[in-house]
């Protein structure tokens, strides 16, 4: 459509922004839900008015002839680390497009220019949970599905930690274990203890990371901590943290206990990334599935930031830059004949992605300098990756 403007939303504009948004998921499927287009409204009413967000990041879609907004997307920024290195990325949430003008590729103009407005703005990455199919059409690659681990109760429940309801002392505690659990990963979002601070002084409110929030605790000692949601018959798991893979059955345990006591009879990890808890409720039998269509896909805006953090955090000691063009990397300055990739491609290779056999089969990379420059590593969030 030549009468299209993409842009960004301007302040006045967001409960024109809002109502698009209730359009758009309220007829999300064929079958118009009215609830699930006003808890995006309520959600999403609370995350535009986060201190952090970057309000040119919200873009818009205007048919020029009507004045109508017709289709959105945000861009939300997630600060990150790739070992100790900070750096800067995006979430793209949500993107929706009023009904009678979809079809029409308008979306996916609207997140290149978002997506380009981004890295202008010196945004290192994005990452989106969606449909694994669509979003690498503007450049993500699909990184893992999204799993959901699911286990019936025990009939016979063992003692395990104590749990009680988050407390202000607590705020330390939970700091340190979610940094020690989450120090393995490859890219690991940025809390820093204001962050904590913030996310916690506003609990259980919309837009927010924790709603119910309990902790672990033997004798003195806090061991763990769980942001509990309820769903018909099941305890949901949004988010665990275990100080120690040791005390993984005396949290699992405890969340039995208080399942039943809750009147549940299932416990069901919606984010799997616990990764002591996830691994445990892997080991008694909990089931995991595929939560169709989604997936978590990630897209690098700036390579020259992120492959410089890579090789901090590899410890390889050279210096990788990459031509996006003729998708050709040098180390130190030095062009290589036998290192050349895809964007996509390099993507997972750094996500640590690919299978050990993977770089030979696809002919990603060739030579020994692919297993030098990019070892086999348990990937970001993949439970079916990690080991026993």
């Amino acid at each position: 459509m030549s009468n299209l403007l993409f842009r960004s939303a301007q302040p006045h504009e967001l409960p024109q922004v809002l109502d698009l948004i209730d359009t758009a998921f309220t007829h999300y499927t064929e079958t118009p839900d009215v609830a699930n287009g006003r808890s995006h409204v309520e959600l999403f009413t609370a995350v535009y008015n986060r201190p952090d967000l970057d309000p040119e990041l919200i873009v818009v879609a205007e048919d020029t002839a009507t004045g109508r907004l017709v289709s959105m997307a945000s861009l939300l920024p997630k600060p990150a680390q790739i070992g100790t290195r900070e750096i800067n990325g995006v979430v793209l949430s949500p993107v929706g497009t009023l009904p009678d003008y979809r079809g029409r590729g308008i979306a996916e103009q609207l997140l290149r220019f978002g997506l380009q407005l981004a890295k202008e703005k010196g945004f290192t990455f994005s990452c989106v949970l969606g449909h694994p199919t669509y979003y690498p059409r503007v450049g993500y690659v699909s990184a893992f599905p999204w799993y959901r681990l699911s286990q019936t109760l025990p009939e016979q429940l063992t003692a395990g930690a104590d749990t009680r309801a988050f407390q202000n002392g607590d705020l330390h505690a939970l700091s340190e274990i979610y940094n020690r659990e989450s120090s393995g990963f490859f890219l690991t979002p940025t809390r820093s203890l204001n962050w904590w601070e913030t996310e916690l002084a506003h609990l259980g409110e919309q837009g927010r990371c924790f709603t119910d929030l309990q902790v672990f605790t033997q004798g003195e000692e806090i061991i763990g901590y769980a942001s509990l949601g309820e769903a018909d018959d099941k305890l949901v798991l949004k988010e665990v943290s275990v100080s120690d893979n040791a005390h993984a059955p005396a949290v699992l345990n405890a969340l039995y206990t208080l399942a039943s006591t809750r009147g549940k009879t299932k416990l069901q990890a919606t984010f799997p990334a616990t990764t002591s808890l996830g691994l445990h409720l892997k080991r008694q039998g909990a089931t995991e599935t595929i939560h169709a269509p989604s997936a978590w896909m990630f897209q690098v805006l700036n390579w020259e930031t992120w492959l410089e953090a890579y090789a901090i955090y590899t410890g390889m000691g050279m210096q990788l830059t990459y031509d996006e063009i003729n998708h050709q990397l040098y180390v130190d300055g030095e062009l290589s004949p036998t290192l050349q990739a895809s964007p996509e491609a390099l993507t997972k290779l750094t996500l640590g992605l690919h299978t050990s056999d993977e770089l030979e089969i696809l002919g990603l990379l060739t030579g020994q300098d692919s297993h030098r420059l990019f070892p086999k590593r348990a990937p970001y969030f993949n439970l079916n990756e990690a080991l026993f």
